[in-house]
């Protein structure tokens, strides 16, 4: 099928980060709901399906990498900076 998704592309625009609220997330590591799991189990979730997708996933980044979004670029079969 001609169609057919061949390449994934991630892209950022300048920094290549993961756009969490760390403020959010210390606040929330003193509460007892399980905002942060699940946040820190969805960002494993992504890196994992990156892995399994059959295509090859290439990061452009076009600055700084850094946190979860270091991480999308280490998952990634290639990085183009």
């Amino acid at each position: 099928n001609e169609n057919r998704t061949r390449v994934i592309l991630l892209s950022g625009a300048g920094v290549f980060s993961s756009g969490h609220d760390l403020k959010e997330i210390l606040q929330n590591a003193s509460d007892e709901n399980e905002s942060n799991h699940k946040l820190f189990t969805l960002c494993s979730d992504v890196m994992c399906l990156i892995q399994q997708v059959p295509q090859p996933v290439i990061s452009l980044v076009n600055g700084f990498a850094f946190a979860a979004g270091l991480q999308l670029v280490c998952s990634s079969q290639l990085a183009y900076a």
